[in-house]
């Protein structure tokens, strides 16, 4: 019986994060639907970013992506592959080219919703959609900047790239290009 009770406690504790988001997902899907909106209402999370104006304010606001732990090469091929993916997202954009289509897709898909829950579920993948974009952008503008402080010697980011766990030989090439230029 003990070991019964052992094992839920180290599954709870495993999985608690999963646990909480369920249960507020939950709370939050009753109380959706419990009153039907009059008016669909946006779930569009604006991104809380206030951009920095000062090279001491980005050195500091970098961090946040964990920008300055990144080797230059690293840099280079999130800029290319996020960059990629902001056009790709934009070019796959049926949500804002085509609402219409969007919204018929949904009712298509979920026969059983009136019209306001189809609006409602196409609000929120409007939002989240936005959301996806805005978020790139400050991705792309955050490496760019970071690729700039470093290119004009307003940071140094050796003592920050000497403290990680190399896992590559990629990685260990530039870190000794790091350690020679000394």
């Amino acid at each position: 019986m003990k070991t019964f009770f052992l094992k839920i406690w180290l599954g709870i504790k495993r999985f608690w994060k999963w646990l909480v988001i369920l249960a507020i997902g939950g709370a939050s899907t009753v109380t959706l639907m419990g009153v039907p909106p009059s008016q669909p209402q946006p779930i569009y999370q604006v991104i809380q970013w206030t951009k920095p104006t000062t090279d001491a304010q980005w050195a500091e606001d970098v961090k946040i992506e964990s920008l300055n732990f990144r080797f230059d090469y690293q840099l280079q091929n999130m800029l290319v592959n996020l960059e990629e993916k902001l056009v790709n997202f934009l070019k796959d954009n049926e949500i804002t080219a085509c609402p219409e289509c969007t919204k018929f897709r949904l009712k298509k898909n979920n026969p059983e919703m009136s019209q306001t829950e189809i609006d409602a579920l196409y609000a929120e993948q409007l939002a989240h959609y936005n959301w996806e974009i805005d978020k790139l952008n400050q991705s792309i503008e955050r490496i760019k900047k970071e690729q700039e402080l470093r290119k004009d010697k307003k940071v140094n980011r050796k003592q920050d790239i000497l403290r990680i766990q190399l896992s590559t030989d990629k990685e260990k090439q530039e870190l000794k290009k790091l350690k020679d230029e000394n």
